[in-house]
């Protein structure tokens, strides 16, 4: 069995937090956030991508 770590996780290893904080302050990505955040959402579609490659 596989102990490594995921694919999913070394994808958000390479997406340094600090940067996507930057640029969602910078281009207003939380403006019509309601339930989820933008980094919350990011993730999902990210995982939903990474499961269907």
């Amino acid at each position: 069995m596989h102990t490594g770590p995921t694919v999913f996780k070394q994808l958000l290893q390479h997406l340094p937090r600090y940067e996507f904080n930057r640029s969602v302050q910078r281009y207003r990505g939380e403006y019509w956030a309601k339930s989820f955040s933008t980094y919350e959402q990011f993730l999902c579609l990210a995982y939903a991508e990474d499961c269907t490659a």
